[in-house]
């Protein structure tokens, strides 16, 4: 079921069509906001658009560093699963 939410993201109101909860939408659009906000507090940067494009760059930041760790993590534990399939074997098998 697609639903409308209205959001207000960095002073602009938006309307937004999609299948989530409303409630989950809301907790997006506050976080853009928040991480407008934190970008504009910080810079000089005049135009809302400036701002927009420097905190999609952030949070595309975020987004790869998180992904690079969760794919080192799954590399650790295939690792480590593997050592202990190997050990099971070895166990098994004398």
């Amino acid at each position: 079921m697609v639903t409308q939410v209205n959001v207000k993201i960095f002073g602009q109101e938006f309307t937004i069509k999609g299948e989530d909860s409303p409630a989950y939408v809301e907790s997006l659009a506050q976080f853009v906001d928040k991480k407008m906000r934190e970008v504009a507090s910080a810079s000089s940067v005049i135009t809302s658009h400036k701002v927009a494009m420097l905190t999609a760059i952030n949070i595309a930041d975020e987004l790869f560093r998180l992904r690079k760790e969760l794919d080192d993590k799954d590399q650790q534990v295939r690792s480590k699963a593997a050592d202990l399939i190997g050990l099971l074997d070895s166990a098994f098998s004398g």
